[in-house]
């Protein structure tokens, strides 16, 4: 079908199955209006890309729900760049996509179904592990142009860390936002080097979005 030749043709060989063919047009529907109105996802590859990296948590919210909504609930643009403006709008969600944008033009981020929180300190991040390795991380736009999906190891687990200063940050330093710069350190993940996300360890973050599922 369709989804079969697309994850061939975008060379996705890191996502977890196809979908069955009922509920790719629930889904795409219901991804499509929220991610045409992103300033980061410009065009239809990289929000079916999108689409694809998400399909076994999209598949889980359908069956268990029967529904599906897929809205962003936070812009940097809007609101600002600062771990304060993050926390305010996103401290207790959960199921989370969460969309980045560096100075120059790589496009990186991560899913989580842990909520996300100020954790209990500031000089150093509060872990939250994911025994049902639900969270990944994802590189959407970069030097090779070619999306992978990173998997969280099943002998770490640490999901993501929560700190009133900084932003959305994914498993054991692997990706840290601070108030309009970001760090890489692979850790808890499967990405075997920076460059995978970004040509550079440390960014300059242009914009943020998060959506919620």
């Amino acid at each position: 079908g369709y989804f079969k030749e697309s994850y061939q043709k975008y060379g996705l060989t890191h996502c977890d199955h196809i979908m069955p063919e009922t509920i790719v047009d629930a889904v795409m529907r219901s991804l499509e209006q929220p991610l045409m109105d992103s300033s980061i996802c410009r065009n239809v590859y990289e929000r079916n890309c999108l689409l694809f990296f998400t399909s076994h948590v999209m598949t889980t919210v359908l069956k268990q729900y029967n529904m599906f909504d897929f809205h962003r609930i936070y812009d940097g643009l809007e609101t600002g760049l600062d771990a304060f403006s993050f926390h305010a709008l996103l401290d207790g969600v959960h199921d989370t996509l969460v969309i980045i944008e560096s100075s120059r033009f790589f496009v990186f981020g991560g899913f989580t179904t842990i909520p996300w929180s100020s954790g209990f300190g500031v000089d150093e991040l509060t872990l939250s592990k994911d025994d049902e390795l639900c969270t990944f991380m994802f590189s959407l736009r970069n030097n090779k142009n070619h999306p992978i999906k990173f998997r969280l190891k099943s002998s770490d687990r640490y999901a993501v860390g929560h700190s009133s200063e900084y932003g959305p940050c994914f498993g054991d330093g692997d990706l840290t936002l601070g108030n309009e710069q970001g760090a890489i350190q692979p850790s808890s993940f499967d990405i075997a080097h920076y460059s995978q996300l970004c040509d550079k360890q440390r960014f300059v973050t242009t914009n943020i979005e998060v959506y919620q599922l």
